[in-house]
């Protein structure tokens, strides 16, 4: 996965049309109190992704855009590959400068987004990409229509409007 940028122009003066960037370094801290991690990526640019491939030089980009950061909450942090939150937050970065972004597809590589599935299409924890299990309720463990596995909904009451110890629904007086 990479990112390209531009056009841009180096410290020297050298205008380039799109500038390949390379993450090279990643730092991770955690935030005990917050359960959250502050990452610092750092990343060079080269020419294409074929300059980086052949060992070139990197060409020098300012200082200002040499680094990103971003914080992220611990569960987040492990559903996802740093790799993808690394370019995430370089992407917003450079384009909050004003430059334009595209990412690149290096070969034999996945997209980020391939990560946080399995072969079944579940997160780590066991949902779709809708937010569903594999029985068909989400996170609350309700199912589309709003109804628990017993038949009930948020509140504890049934299609026909009764609760679980067989109370009507009360109604408001008018």
């Amino acid at each position: 996965m990479g990112i390209t940028v531009g056009p841009i122009t180096t410290p020297q003066g050298f205008q380039v049309d799109a500038l390949y960037l390379h993450v090279i370094t990643f730092r991770i801290l955690s935030m005990t109190p917050t359960k959250s991690y502050h990452c610092i990526f750092s990343y060079e640019g080269y020419k294409s992704f074929e300059d980086k491939q052949n060992r070139n030089s990197p060409l020098s980009i300012p200082e200002s855009l040499r680094q990103a950061e971003t914080i992220v909450d611990s569960l987040e942090f492990l559903r996802r590959d740093i790799f993808e939150i690394a370019y995430a937050t370089i992407k917003s970065r450079i384009a909050g400068e004003g430059y334009t972004v595209t990412d690149i597809q290096e070969p034999n590589q996945q997209k980020g987004s391939n990560y946080r599935f399995n072969k079944d299409l579940r997160d780590v924890d066991g949902f779709n990409p809708d937010g569903f299990d594999e029985d068909g309720y989400d996170k609350d463990g309700l199912n589309a229509q709003g109804y628990d596995k017993d038949g009930y909904d948020m509140y504890g009451y049934n299609q026909a409007g009764v609760d679980r110890d067989g109370n009507p629904r009360p109604t408001i007086p008018q």
